[in-house]
């Protein structure tokens, strides 16, 4: 997937119609690969908005999950200027949300989201935190 991306994910894999590895010493013939490239929009596969509302006009913070990339946890730092609802969602690359971590009516400060991938096959992630009716999305990948 492409690192920086506009309205859509830019996504492009490797497909391959049979399984095996063709290598030294495995039966398996050698066969075509196939790269197909696709663009999904975003707000279709996971609902987020359109744009990221975190801006100056909101200067609440949310940093990139670290380490990243993950091999069991990553924490997400949320600095949040006033009380609001706090919320994390999972999603992998077919919009499915796969962890929520809902946090509540939350108190100003910082805030630590640990994510845990432990259960995760390794692959590239969106996280989406959310902050009362604003929201941003980052890409995270397991390894």
């Amino acid at each position: 997937m492409a690192a920086n991306t506009n309205d859509y994910l830019h996504i492009i894999y490797q497909m391959d119609a049979e399984p095996g590895g063709a290598v030294q010493g495995d039966e398996d013939p050698y066969g075509d690969n196939f790269f197909p490239y696709i663009q999904v929009h975003k707000p279709e596969v996971i609902g987020i908005e359109d744009n990221d509302q975190f801006s100056d006009e909101y200067p609440d913070f949310v940093s990139q999950n670290y380490p990243n990339p993950v091999k069991t946890t990553s924490i997400v730092n949320v600095h949040l200027l006033n009380h609001a609802n706090l919320s994390l969602e999972v999603y992998n690359m077919v919009g499915q949300k796969i962890i929520e971590i809902n946090k509540g009516y939350t108190t100003a400060g910082i805030h630590q989201i640990t994510i845990d991938a432990t259960e995760l096959p390794e692959g590239i992630y969106l996280y989406t935190v959310r902050v009362g009716d604003r929201c941003t999305t980052h890409k995270m990948i397991v390894e």
